[in-house]
């Protein structure tokens, strides 16, 4: 799976209809507004993601499996979620892991959040997400508290 880049406005657009919430909306506009500014006209992939687990229910996720960039990461907890989910991103392009990772954040249940890294930050063998009950566990979120969302990524 390579990266299908496409311009940064068309990107933008499909992250702005994934979430209304205010705090999102605004930090997705400080992220498109500085990609331009200070990177240029860069390609970028909206990468979505829906219910993640860990690699011991079945449901780690590759996300890119060749080197790139990370820009962006939105991940909302499901409506009927009843405990905090965590998120973990790891730079390898087949595995997700649950103790060696590159980002991750805890949602609490029925949250949105996102994170940003402005200039990018590089993945030199790609991208493998998980979800997992605690930040230095292994066990998966239940069905129920399953995260979903997307990643913004680029070139590396």
């Amino acid at each position: 799976m390579s990266l299908s880049l496409e311009e940064g406005v068309r990107v933008k657009q499909k992250c702005r209809a994934e979430s209304r919430k205010p705090k999102v909306q605004a930090l997705l506009k400080a992220l498109f507004s500085y990609i331009p500014q200070h990177l240029g006209d860069i390609q970028l992939q909206f990468v979505p993601f829906a219910e993640i687990s860990s690699a011991a229910t079945g449901s780690a996720t590759v996300m890119a499996d060749v080197p790139c960039k990370l820009y962006g990461m939105f991940v909302q907890s499901p409506a009927a979620a009843t405990i905090k989910a965590y998120v973990k991103v790891t730079d390898d392009e087949t595995t997700a892991s649950a103790t060696v990772f590159e980002a991750a954040m805890g949602v609490t249940a029925t949250k949105q959040e996102f994170l940003t890294w402005p200039d990018g930050k590089a993945f030199a063998n790609g991208i493998a997400i998980r979800g997992d009950t605690t930040i230095d566990g292994s066990t998966g979120s239940a069905a129920a508290d399953r995260l979903s969302g997307f990643l913004i990524v680029g070139g590396p």
